[in-house]
């Protein structure tokens, strides 16, 4: 019978429960969509409408800087604002948005075009910021028990919708013409979103009598320290290949076609490895040591990426390539979801009660990180690629996750030893009390 309880099926989430976890992941999914299908279309229409190479970057970059900066204001305020109403509001804005965004083909070039393109992509960042935050809070709070297996299944289907969008808008594109992307892609997303609204159930939580505690509390933990290192780090490595792979592979001489292939090896490498974490993490209790190692695995991966002046004996080869690709996606996966566990348990540990009050607040500072490094990644990338070639460049990312690796260790040994000290220090005290 305890086998029968314990089985999990569809990413560790129990089988009768697969019906919300497959909406909620087709609303990431559509998220993800939404997000990236502008990419193949909107730099040339943007260019003769008079916007430079500079401001064109801006504009993509300005939706995760918005993410940024309002996501911890929809984490600590979601049990005020309420999570099904965050997530409703928020969805019908990102989809209206979408929707504006594809008549921006009939403004005049000029100031105005640009004013629009950033006003507009900013609001649509933060309607994303809101609902992301509050369906994420809501998913862990009906499956408390199987946070890295949900962390690990939504954002893994999230980074194939970030992989597809740019297909299906260059293909709607091709189609109809600037607007049709955002035309279909927009009103999909509201209709999910609607759809969503009325399956998402809050989980009623015990009164409380204690006061709401603010996340700078939770730092202190080196849970938490750990996991926000990992969770930045993470971030910052994957989107960095952003800026970089397809010049890193020009070599090559491949075609977009294939060129994007290399892109599907990340996000299938992540979904290959997830299933099997959440077991690690949420049935086994390894949430501690997996961000650690997944540190240590994106700095093999970059070494082998570039590869490294520092390993002369290995070729710059396509298997090379490949291989180091497959282990930067299986290290993303390490760096995402358990970091999201060890967060969790560690401001548990200081005070915070395990709630839904709880799961907004961390999801708005994970999400917030998450966009902190994917806004920082390109550009990294981007500069380093540019001033030092690519093998020094991903070099100096591989040693970044290494350093990060040894000082979450680091980390969590001075915590061992304080503990020890704390634990025979009681045990002291315990028997002259005696």
């Amino acid at each position: 019978m305890a086998i029968k309880d314990d089985y999990k099926t569809f990413c560790g989430v129990a089988g009768n429960k697969k019906i919300k976890m497959l909406n909620y992941g087709l609303t990431y999914f559509m998220s993800g969509v939404s997000f990236s299908l502008l990419a193949p279309f909107y730099p040339q229409v943007a260019e003769e409408k008079g916007m430079s190479l500079t401001l064109i970057g801006f504009v993509f970059s300005v939706f995760e800087l918005m993410i940024f900066i309002t996501s911890p204001f929809f984490g600590y305020y979601l049990k005020s604002i309420g999570p099904k109403f965050a997530f409703v509001s928020g969805i019908i804005t990102a989809g209206a948005c979408s929707i504006l965004f594809g008549t921006l083909d009939m403004c005049l070039p000029g100031d105005a075009f640009v004013v629009l393109s950033f006003a507009i992509r900013s609001l649509e960042a933060i309607g994303f910021s809101s609902f992301l935050n509050a369906l994420m809070a809501v998913a862990l709070a009906e499956y408390p028990n199987d946070v890295t297996s949900v962390m690990s299944c939504l954002e893994g289907v999230l980074l194939i919708g970030l992989m597809i969008g740019p297909v299906i808008g260059g293909v709607l594109n091709s189609s109809g013409g600037f607007g049709l992307p955002f035309y279909v892609i927009g009103s999909l997303v509201i209709v999910q979103g609607i759809f969503t609204y009325f399956l998402i159930s809050t989980p009623k939580q015990i009164p409380s009598e204690s006061k709401s505690r603010s996340f700078v509390e939770a730092i202190q933990n080196p849970l938490v320290q750990v996991g926000l290192l990992c969770t930045a780090t993470g971030s910052l490595g994957s989107s960095c290949l952003v800026s970089t792979l397809a010049h890193h592979l020009e070599p090559f001489g491949l075609s977009m076609v294939f060129v994007s292939l290399f892109f599907v090896i990340l996000p299938g490498s992540y979904l290959l490895i997830s299933p099997l974490l959440g077991y690690l993490s949420d049935s086994k209790g390894f949430h501690k040591q997996l961000p650690v190692i997944g540190q240590f695995g994106f700095g093999i991966g970059f070494l082998l990426l570039g590869p490294s002046n520092l390993l002369p004996f290995i070729p710059f080869k396509f298997w090379t390539v490949i291989i180091g690709l497959v282990i930067l996606g299986l290290s993303d996966c390490y760096s995402v979801a358990p970091p999201f566990k060890c967060i969790l348990v560690g401001a548990i540990e200081v005070g915070f009660e395990d709630n839904m009050e709880t799961y907004g607040v961390i999801s708005g500072i994970v999400n917030s990180v998450l966009s902190f490094g994917a806004l920082l990644g390109p550009i990294l990338g981007g500069v380093l690629v540019q001033e030092l070639g690519n093998q020094i460049a991903f070099t100096i990312v591989g040693f970044l996750h290494i350093g990060a690796g040894l000082v979450a260790i680091i980390i969590f040994s001075v915590y061992r030893i304080r503990r020890s000290n704390r634990q025979k220090r009681n045990e002291y005290t315990d028997m002259t009390d005696q």
